[in-house]
C-alpha cells in the first residue's frame, strides 16, 4: 500500500472519530449521520481501491454501465458543489454584525434541569456581553419548555442574565417556542405588541444564523444582524453538517 494511501486511511479515520465522539456524549442527529456514513464510504474506497477501480472500468465496456458510473459522479460532485454554496452562505452570515439600534433575540437551546447546557451558556455570555455595552437594548430570550426540561429555556435564559447583573426590566420571556421559527414569529409578535426596535440581532451559534435570518426573512422582519456564540470545535463539525441538511429542508417546504 503506498504513502499515499495510508495518508488518506488515516485522514479518513480522524474524520470519521470526529463525528463518531459527539455520540458519546449523547449528541445523535442528522450531522452525525452523514458524516459517519460519508467517512465510512470514503475509507472503503482508500481500502478497496484496486477492486474498485477494477470494477469500474469493467463497467466501462458497456453503455448502461457507463451511464451509472457518470451518474454516481455528478451525484458526488452536486453534493460537494451543495456543501460549498451552503457553507458559504453559512459564513456569510456569521459576520452580518449588528448596526444601529435593535432588539435582541436570543434563540433557545437544551435546559438541563433548570441551568443551561453549555450551547446555552455560550449564546447568553455573548448576549449579556451586548446587553452590557448597549444600555438601551431590549433582549427577549426565546424558548419553551422540553419534555425533559425542568423550566422553560426563557425561563432559564432570564435567570441567568439577570443573575449576572441585566436589569429585569430588559429581559422579555418568549416561552411558547419550540423551534426556530416559532423563535422568531412569536418573539416578532412581542416586538411588535412592545413597539420594540423592528431590526433584531439574533444570538445562536455561528453555524445557525443563515437559516435563522432566513427564516426571519420569511417572517417579515425588517432587518436582521447575527451576534454568534463559540461553539465548542469538536461538535461545530456535526452541527455544521446537520445545518447544511436542516437548510435545505426550509428552503423546500
Amino acid at each position: 500500500m503506498s504513502a499515499v494511501r495510508y495518508f488518506l486511511i488515516a485522514a479518513e479515520i480522524i474524520g470519521l472519530c470526529v463525528f463518531l465522539f459527539p455520540i458519546f456524549v449523547d449528541t445523535i442527529n442528522t450531522g452525525n449521520i452523514i458524516g459517519v456514513l460519508f467517512f465510512s464510504f470514503l475509507l472503503f474506497v482508500t481500502a478497496q481501491y484496486g477492486k474498485i477501480s477494477s470494477f469500474i472500468s469493467i463497467l466501462f465496456r458497456n453503455t448502461a454501465g457507463k451511464i451509472a458510473v457518470i451518474a454516481a459522479s455528478i451525484l458526488i460532485l452536486t453534493f460537494f458543489i451543495i456543501a460549498v454554496l451552503l457553507s458559504a452562505l453559512m459564513i456569510k452570515a456569521q459576520l452580518n454584525k449588528p448596526v444601529g439600534d435593535t432588539t435582541v433575540v436570543v434563540l433557545g437551546c437544551k435546559v438541563k434541569g433548570d441551568r443551561p447546557s453549555r450551547m446555552l451558556r455560550y449564546r447568553l455570555d455573548t448576549a449579556y456581553d451586548y446587553l452590557n455595552q448597549n444600555k438601551d437594548a431590549v433582549c427577549i430570550v426565546s424558548g419553551g419548555k422540553g419534555k425533559d426540561e425542568n423550566i422553560s429555556e426563557a425561563q432559564c435564559m432570564f435567570n441567568y442574565l439577570t443573575d449576572k447583573g441585566i436589569p429585569q426590566d430588559r429581559i422579555i420571556m418568549e416561552t411558547k417556542s419550540l423551534n426556530t421559527y416559532q423563535n422568531i414569529t412569536y418573539s416578532k409578535e412581542i416586538i411588535d405588541k412592545k413597539k420594540l426596535p423592528e431590526n433584531i440581532t439574533i444570538v445562536t451559534d455561528g453555524f445557525h444564523q443563515y437559516r435563522a435570518s432566513y427564516i426571519a426573512k420569511r417572517c417579515k422582519v425588517r432587518k436582521s444582524y447575527s451576534l454568534s456564540a463559540k461553539t465548542e470545535l469538536f461538535f461545530l463539525p456535526t452541527y455544521w453538517v446537520r445545518e447544511w441538511a436542516a437548510i435545505l429542508y426550509e428552503w423546500v417546504k
